[in-house]
């Protein structure tokens, strides 16, 4: 290891340390005297005040906080025993059905205009017959003869199954 012959080796900046010129500043346009070096900004922590409020003598002895903080432990307990009691559900009512369909009007030309027709027919209409109509799927079209034929319009669509082959649909004539 190399060791500095006089103290000012000692002090200077080592060489890892020294900034070289930017090669597009001609080295004369430096200046003659070094700028002094910035020293870092000390950090200073400053840790948080922690201290613990107490309530004031007054909020304790207070006897309207002292009562609504009672009314409301009541409140809270009432609300839990009725949670716990059974509850009791009411029936949905629903709209009365029309009898006969007639009180909604029936637009024509309409895939469920289609569907009323085939299904008035006397030998009715299978769910294949129906599909291949309406080009519905078969869960619409079941979804359509319980949804809107049955609750909507209030139609009686009975369903009657023959032994070996598909289940026929049809309305139901009112006598």
């Amino acid at each position: 290891m190399n060791q500095p012959d006089d103290k000012d080796d000692l002090l200077a900046i080592p060489t890892w340390l020294k900034r070289e010129p930017k090669p597009a500043q001609p080295i004369a346009a430096q200046p003659a005297t070094p700028a002094p070096a910035t020293t870092p900004p000390e950090r200073i922590w400053i840790m948080p005040k922690t201290t613990k409020s107490k309530p004031a003598k007054s909020q304790k002895t207070d006897p309207a906080a002292v009562a609504a903080k009672k009314a409301a432990k009541a409140a809270k307990a009432a609300k839990q025993q009725r949670s716990a009691e059974p509850k009791v559900k009411t029936p949905r009512t629903s709209k009365p059905a029309a009898s006969d369909g007639a009180a909604r009007k029936q637009r024509e030309g309409t895939k469920q205009a289609k569907l009323i027709e085939m299904l008035r027919r006397p030998e009715g209409a299978t769910i294949a017959q129906i599909v291949a109509a309406t080009k519905w799927q078969q869960h619409t079209v079941r979804g359509a003869i319980s949804g809107a034929l049955k609750k909507k319009l209030g139609l009686a669509v009975t369903s009657e199954k023959v032994d070996g082959g598909e289940r026929t649909y049809r309305i139901a004539v009112a006598n």
